[in-house]
């Protein structure tokens, strides 16, 4: 595992995350030497469900937002 001293992770840190998202390895973020965190690739995410709210839904959202609304 490839190691990054806290100073360099802070001066590159968008560099860094970078990539590990490409490389899908992840990097040790050290400080004086010793472990402080590790920058681990995220899983792919799942396809978001929908949820559907029957019944919810405003026919004029015009009607019940600021601007719009009449005291």
């Amino acid at each position: 595992m490839k190691e990054v001293a806290i100073s360099v992770f802070k001066a590159k840190c968008l560099g860094i995350l970078e990539e590990v998202r490409k490389t899908r390895k992840p990097i040790r973020v050290t400080r004086f030497g010793k472990p402080v965190a590790e920058i681990m690739p995220s899983t792919p995410e799942e396809p978001l469900k929908v949820a559907r709210l029957h019944g919810r839904h405003r026919r004029n959202p015009r009607r019940y937002c600021w601007p719009h609304r009449k005291p």
